[in-house]
Parts: structure tokens; sequence; C-alpha cells
């Protein structure tokens, strides 16, 4: 009876703590190299809570000004495959110059971004440490908290 008692306060046990890194929380995003995620210039942030995923990017340049993207939607992790799913994409262009904001708003169609993203495919996730993970798939982001 013993045996049980302990074994039942073990499975307790184990099943309670927390397995493994996880992306809960915000992280800061870098990008470069030929499979760059994010232009010369960018930076973001992307915030993790339960499934839900937020994106916040933001680009500047000298030409343009600076460009502002929020993306939200749904994301799984399962083993070392990260995929989301964006479902709103807002585009913030009140800081780009006004000589090229008709050129950035034909370039930049949220769209098309939202497709970009959920046609991805998943990306191989490394941990690198619980503070930084990679992601790699068509483009390469590193997270950083």
């Amino acid at each position: 009876m013993r045996f049980f008692a302990a074994l039942g306060l073990a499975l307790l046990v184990l099943g309670g703590c927390k397995s493994g890194p996880t992306l809960e929380g915000t992280w800061n995003f870098t990008s470069s190299g030929a499979n760059a995620a994010m232009p010369p210039g960018a930076t973001g942030t992307a915030t993790f809570t339960g499934n839900k995923v937020a994106y916040s990017f933001s680009v500047t340049d000298a030409q343009m000004g600076t460009l502002g993207l929020k993306l939200d939607g749904t994301f799984t992790l399962e083993k070392d495959q990260f995929t989301h799913q964006i479902e709103n994409v807002v585009v913030d262009d009140s800081k780009v110059k006004p000589e090229v904001k008709a050129l950035v708003a034909m370039a930049v169609k949220p769209d098309d971004i939202k497709k970009q993203n959920n046609e991805a495919g998943p990306m191989k996730v490394t941990w690198v440490s619980d503070k930084e993970v990679k992601l790699a798939g068509k483009s390469e982001v590193t997270l950083k908290r």
C-alpha cells in the first residue's frame, strides 16, 4: 500500500513539473543573413500567451521613415516544430514619409503578409538556452528574452 501512495505522490509531483523551456512571454527578434525574416533596420517582438501569438515589428529606413506592423494569431509547438497561423495584420504607416507612402501601401499589403506567413510552413526550433531560441525554415529568426 505504501508503494502505491509513494507512486501516486511521485506522479503528482512530476506531473506538476514544468517540462523544458517554454515560449510563454515576450521575446525580442533578431534576424540576419541570407534567410533573414526581417529587413535591415527592423526590430520586433513576439509575445506568446497560451496558444496565442502577437508580433510587433518596426522597420526604419532613411528614405522611407518608419513602418510598423502588428500580426496576431495562434501557434503550435510540437517537439522541435513551430507553426503559426496569422489571423490579423495591421500596417501602421503614420511615420512613413508622405512622398513614399503610396509606394509603401502598394508594396505592403496586409492580406499578402498574412498569406506569406501562413504558407511559410513549420520552423525547426533549436533551444540555445531558456532565454534564447532559434527558429529556422524558409526564413531564420533568433528570439531572445
